[in-house]
This record gives C-alpha cells, sequence and structure tokens, in this order.
C-alpha cells in the first residue's frame, strides 16, 4: 500500500516538473535512493543516473579500477536479459567514455576480455536520443627499448592499433559505430583505424585526436560520405584521408559536378607544419556553411621562418622577400566563409599569433564574424610563479597584439577576446589569477578602450 500510496502521489505531479526537480540533484548517491522510492520515480532517477557513464577514474592510470568497472557493466547487462520487464542500465545510456593508461601487459587483457566487446554490442540500441563514444586507450613498454623493439604489424605500444586488439573487439565496435544511435565519436590515440569503419551515415560529429587512419591497400569504393556537422583533427589529416572519409565532395574535384561542398559548420584543427596551414585553407574552399574555427598553431614564428630558411637560399632573397613569403603562407583564407560567426586561434608563442593577426586582414574579414579569440598557451617544464607567466608574456611580446586589433580592418568585428592558458599547472593562491588578468589588460589598452565587450581570460589546467 505504501508504494501505491507513492505512485499515485508522484503520478500527481507532470513529468516536467519531476525531472526539473531531478536537475537539481548532484549527489550520485541520492538518485540510487529514490530509485527505491517507487516504479514512476526509478524510471526517472535512473535516467540521471546511467545517462553518462564514465569507466575509467581520473585520467585513466587505475586500470584495475577500470577492469573491474568494465566487468560490473557488463555482468548487469547480463542480469537484464534475464528479467524481460527490468530494462538495462544501457537502455538510459546516451555517453560512454573509456580512458585507460598503462602497461601493456595490464591493459591488452582488460580490451581484450570479452567484457568491453559485450558492451559494445548492447549499448546505444534502445536509446531514443543522439548518442556519444570516448575511446583513449595507450599502452606502455615496461622498458624503453621495447618501443623501438615493437615493428611487428600488430603494434603492442603507444596508442591502441586497430590490428592487435581481438576479432571480437573489432567486430563488435564496427558494429556499435555503423549501425547503432551513436553520433559523436571520439578515436583519442588509436592507429590504424580503417577509414571504412567511420563510414556511418549517423555520424555527424567526429574527433579523431592523435590517430591514424588507414587507406587500405586497395580502398573499396563508397557510394555515400560522411555528412559530418562537426570536425576535429589533431593534427590535420592528410590530403588522402580528408578525400576519402569526405566522398564523393573531394577535394580536388569540381564542387558543381559532386552536388555540393563539405555540410561542416565546426571545424578545429591543430596546425605544427608549415605545409599544414596550406591544407587548413585548401579545406576551407569547401566548407561554405561553416560557423566556427578553431585553429591552434603549434608551431612558432620562428619555426615557420626557419622552414623557409631550410629551402631557400639566404643570399638569394631578402628579409623583406622572406617576410612576404612568411605572409602569404601564414594567413586563413576565410573570405569565403560569409557564415563564419566564431574563430579561436590558439599558439604557444605570441609571435605566430601576431603574424597571423597581421595578415588575417589581407583576406578579408568575413561581415558574419561576430568573435575572435587569441589563446595563447604556456607550458612550462616546471610549476611555475606568477612571475614566470609574467615573464613568459613579456618575452613573447603579447603587447604587439595590441596594435594590430585594433586595426580598421578588425573595426566590424564586435569583440575580441584574449586568453591565456596555463598547461599542466595551478595556481598557487586565489590572487594569482587576478594578478595575471591586470597585467595582460595593461598589455592591450587600445583594444579595451576600442571594444568594451572583449573580455580577459586566465585558465589553468592540470588534464592530460
Amino acid at each position: 500500500m505504501m508504494t501505491s500510496a507513492r505512485d499515485n502521489t508522484t503520478q500527481n505531479l507532470p513529468v516536467e516538473i519531476l525531472e526539473s526537480i531531478f536537475d537539481e540533484v548532484s549527489i550520485a548517491s541520492v538518485f540510487s535512493s529514490i530509485a527505491l522510492a517507487s516504479r514512476t520515480l526509478r524510471s526517472i532517477a535512473n535516467n540521471r543516473r546511467f545517462r553518462s557513464l564514465v569507466l575509467n577514474r581520473g585520467v585513466g592510470h587505475d586500470i584495475h579500477f577500470t577492469s573491474k568497472k568494465i566487468k560490473t557493466l557488463a555482468n548487469l547487462i547480463r542480469d537484464a536479459e534475464n528479467f524481460s520487464k527490468m530494462r538495462s542500465i544501457v537502455d538510459f545510456t546516451t555517453s560512454l567514455s573509456l580512458s585507460m593508461i598503462g602497461y601493456y601487459d595490464e591493459v591488452t587483457p582488460v580490451i581484450n576480455s570479452g567484457s568491453l566487446a559485450f558492451i559494445f554490442q548492447h549499448i546505444f540500441r534502445a536509446t531514443p536520443s543522439e548518442c556519444s563514444l570516448s575511446l583513449r586507450i595507450y599502452r606502455w613498454a615496461r622498458t624503453d627499448d621495447e618501443y623501438f623493439d615493437d615493428i611487428s604489424e600488430y603494434p603492442k605500444y603507444n596508442g591502441l592499433s586497430w590490428r592487435s586488439i581481438n576479432s571480437d573487439l573489432r567486430t563488435s565496435l564496427r558494429s556499435l559505430i555503423q549501425t547503432s544511435k551513436l553520433t559523436r565519436l571520439t578515436l583519442h590515440t588509436m592507429n590504424h583505424v580503417p577509414i571504412d569503419l567511420l563510414k556511418s551515415a549517423n555520424i555527424k560529429h567526429l574527433h579523431l585526436l592523435r590517430a591514424k587512419l588507414d587507406l587500405g591497400r586497395r580502398p573499396t569504393p563508397i557510394t555515400h560520405p560522411i555528412l559530418l556537422e562537426s570536425l576535429q583533427m589533431d593534427p590535420i589529416l592528410s590530403v588522402e584521408e580528408i578525400d576519402s572519409l569526405t566522398y564523393p565532395y573531394r577535394l580536388g574535384e569540381d564542387r558543381s559536378t559532386l552536388g555540393g561542398y563539405l555540410p561542416l559548420v565546426k571545424l578545429t584543427v591543430a596546425i605544427s607544419y608549415r605545409g599544414a596551414l596550406d591544407l587548413l585553407n585548401r579545406l576551407l574552399q569547401y566548407t561554405l556553411a561553416l560557423r566556427s574555427l578553431t585553429v591552434e598553431l603549434r608551431m612558432t614564428s620562428g619555426m615557420l621562418l626557419n622552414s623557409f630558411a631550410r629551402t631557400l637560399s639566404p643570399e638569394s632573397i631578402s628579409i623583406g622577400e622572406m617576410r612576404r613569403l612568411i605572409d602569404n603562407h601564414c594567413t586563413i583564407n576565410w573570405s569565403n566563409l560569409s557564415h563564419l560567426e566564431s574563430v579561436s586561434l590558439q599558439a604557444r608563442d605570441s609571435g605566430i599569433a601576431r603574424d597571423l593577426t597581421r595578415t588575417l586582414p589581407m583576406c578579408g574579414i568575413p561581415s558574419s564574424l561576430s568573435t575572435i579569440s587569441f589563446t595563447i598557451i604556456y607550458h612550462p617544464y616546471s610549476l611555475p610563479s606568477v612571475a614566470d607567466v609574467i615573464t613568459f608574456l613579456e618575452q613573447s611580446r603579447i603587447n604587439g597584439l595590441d596594435g594590430y586589433l585594433t586595426l580598421s580592418a578588425f573595426n566590424a568585428v564586435p569583440s575580441i577576446h584574449i586568453a591565456i592558458r596555463v598547461e599542466w599547472a595551478q595556481p598557487s593562491s586565489g590572487s594569482d589569477i587576478d594578478i595575471l588578468e591586470k597585467f595582460v589588460r595593461g598589455q592591450i589598452p587600445l583594444l579595451l578602450k576600442q571594444k568594451p565587450a572583449s573580455k580577459v581570460h586566465i585558465e589553468y589546467t592540470t588534464s592530460f
């Protein structure tokens, strides 16, 4: 009778009100208790409890914890199969994340045990929502020498190789990507990924982070493209890889004969060499619907200058001509992106950011652009003090951005934001961020006066 009374009480409340109440709950154990109260509340509580599953602790170094969690989830799915009236945990799941970083002889038995393959066979099938999968598996050798000895076709170390996982896991992962309701896929440090694995009509958001694709010795013709809405490449893919991914929207062919352009609205790329900028500009010619562009510049202005110096004779070219060459190559050709709303440029020093700032107006700034963000990244070798960060910014001549960003070419852009990201560090006191923000503001007074909507942001990151 008590259960029936509770059910009647909750049934009198609209579902929207119950869900609004549950949205205020942030402690997982509370959901567990609520789920025991009544059948009505159980469904709503389980949706909150199991909507997003993370199978690792922290960044994934605790292999024993991750292994236990994978086995537990697989067993719970099996238990639900034995009770026809019981909804499985994965019926509520719309996001699954797995990160494992450890020694080869600890990681490999876990991924090939059969439990992970079993989970992949059942997840993202019943839920009506769009689903997300993130995989990051990295394996260490016990000694440094082993890394160099691992030259077999089935590599054991570094990023997880598609070739080194067993056939059951390959089959289940392929089925998950191509036949489930998966719409967002992140592959981190995975090697030899078959290009046809990603040929899923459901994938709308693809993130390839230090992942290497395998085009195959004899690629089979694909009659449909991946109609991606967002694509992240770190590093940027080769022409052949992008060409294969985007078939039939081939980068080297006439758009009019192929029925359109790439449907991307969001693009994120990492640039680590001079030719990668040329590749990005080539790609931008076919992304006319693009609304958001993020470019991380891993090279510095010095690296760019050295790349020209290695290919040109110093005696045959003047400094002015060298600068013009850099200007022609260190730019982003965005003039045809009439829907572009936001651009984020991230750099390891402000020198390359200044080069871009100087050359961007040459291509014509889209009138649709409302925000440009510049992020200067400081990656110290040891725990930095506030003084260390300020010294880095002074040496990078961050104040040079002030003159370029206040040029008339940028007048139509309502806001230009400046951010400083200190990686692998934490502020030593609560005042560190305030001190750094005040310093940065002092370096860009003209910009802040000309564009009051502009912001300065300081962040410390400790993530892998």
